[in-house]
């Protein structure tokens, strides 16, 4: 088979043919690609796959409390699946809420006597995890039987 001429390294090992047929491929994928979002989708599909997500999911929405685990490191935890999971399809609302409800009582009674001076059905999910995960950063020993 003919080669093309050797302008970069390495770039003799295909015969012209090969190339053609990659270029041709790679062209035929950049065209579907019509925005960012299109990107990030794809490239969330092919290197992070559904049944991974989906145990992720299934962490999150069934992780407890350990009894010896303070409530800072259960919101390490807690978070640390969404770091894994950008894509998990769960509300501000719902992370806020699921974290609470699977704190022990007493890590329970702890957020609610910390917050107690601020009326937090005035405000937002987001605001929420922010205080969350000020009152976990403050001290390990919060929430420990």
């Amino acid at each position: 088979m003919k080669r093309r001429g050797c302008t970069f390294p390495g770039s003799c090992s295909l015969p012209m043919g090969s190339n053609l047929m990659v270029y041709q491929m790679m062209r035929s994928v950049l065209l579907c690609i019509t925005s960012w979002d299109d990107l990030a989708d794809k490239f969330v599909h092919r290197y992070d796959p559904a049944s991974k997500t989906t145990e992720i999911q299934w962490e999150i929405t069934h992780l407890r409390q350990e009894l010896d685990e303070s409530l800072r490191d259960a919101w390490e935890r807690y978070s640390g699946f969404f770091w894994q999971c950008p894509h998990h399809d769960f509300s501000d609302a719902f992370t806020v809420g699921n974290f609470y409800s699977v704190l022990s009582p007493e890590s329970q009674r702890v957020i609610e006597c910390l917050c107690s001076e601020v009326d937090i059905f005035t405000k937002t999910p987001p605001e929420l995890n922010q205080m969350i995960n000020t009152l976990a950063a403050r001290d390990h020993s919060w929430g420990q039987h």
